[in-house]
């Protein structure tokens, strides 16, 4: 092995073993895992520090569904971040109506029957239900 390889694999060590000493798993039992060191990603893909690349199946797990590093989402949360980064439910933000308005048109749309619609905005933590079944749609007819 030549010294940048090396360098690498004890980038790489050094990154999972503080993982392991330092922090938590979630859905993991915590002893016997073998995580990923994960330098970047792009669209559908990590990338691990030896430049080897993952098919990432779990980003719509939580998040990024998307696709990583989309430059139009990362100016629109930099932007947002900017003005108020988190408020409480019992808050409202310009940004939560807007698109609670926008859900609304394309769910009526949606449905033909339908004279108003709510969105739910929330997350799996809160639901308790898949992150894909958060986006809740409630129609009236």
């Amino acid at each position: 092995m030549n010294e940048a390889t090396n360098e690498l694999i004890t980038e790489t060590d050094e990154i999972i073993q503080n993982s392991l000493d330092y922090t938590l798993f979630s859905w993991s039992k915590q002893k016997g895992i073998n995580p990923i060191a994960v330098k970047y990603a792009q669209g559908v893909y990590l990338y691990d520090y030896e430049g080897k690349r993952y098919i990432d199946f779990s980003s719509g797990l939580m998040n990024v569904n998307i696709g990583h590093s989309n430059q139009r989402v990362t100016q629109a949360v930099m932007e947002q971040m900017q003005q108020v980064s988190y408020v409480t439910p019992s808050c409202v933000t310009k940004a939560r109506g807007e698109l609670g308005k926008k859900l609304a048109a394309i769910l009526v749309a949606s449905v033909e029957s339908a004279t108003a619609s709510i969105a739910m905005l929330t997350n799996s933590l809160l639901s308790n239900r898949p992150a894909r079944t958060t986006g809740s749609q409630m129609v009236w007819p």
